[in-house]
């Protein structure tokens, strides 16, 4: 599938004559399927952006995303807190087709900038929120809030008075 989605990202690099230096010709683009469907656009920077792939199938027919080989398929999305890179598909069993998409702290935090910027209240509520991105009850959702609360924990300690309710 690698091979494949690569070979499809040349043909349309070069389709579209999108320039070697370009910051669009190094982009991976990933569909993680739980515990809600995502498509997550990452370049050699790190994450772009990420979408609802609900609504990309909505906007490009059924099951579009699925069917676009550019699109790499994963799992989940596994949070490691050690790993320097900004993403990597990581495969836990050998009997999985699927493999799960591991990403860096740096990539998790810029999931949460980018809700904030993108909901109406501008807030992120853990563990509300973190349910859109991890699967309950596994390693990787317990991490991600523990890497959340450790963040807002260190705002708060200092920007005080930018705080709306103590924490405790």
């Amino acid at each position: 599938m690698n091979n494949e989605a690569n070979t499809a990202m040349r043909d349309h690099c070069i389709a579209h004559r999108i320039a070697d230096n370009s910051p669009l010709r190094d982009v991976r683009l990933y569909k993680v399927f739980a515990p809600v469907p995502m498509l997550y656009s990452f370049n050699r920077d790190g994450l772009m952006c990420y979408a609802s792939a609900t609504e990309y199938d909505r906007r490009n027919g059924e099951y579009a995303s699925n069917r676009n080989a550019v699109i790499r398929k994963c799992e989940a999305l596994y949070l490691d807190r050690y790993q320097s890179e900004p993403a990597r598909e990581v495969q836990f069993f050998a009997n999985v087709t699927t493999p799960d998409l591991s990403i860096s702290c740096e990539t998790f935090l810029r999931i949460v900038s980018q809700h904030i910027l993108t909901t109406p209240d501008h807030s992120f509520e853990a563990p509300k929120n973190l349910q859109l991105f991890f699967e309950k009850q596994t390693n990787s959702m317990n991490d991600a809030g523990r890497l959340f609360d450790d963040y807002v924990d260190q705002l708060a300690t200092r920007f005080p008075d930018k705080c709306r309710e103590r924490r405790k």
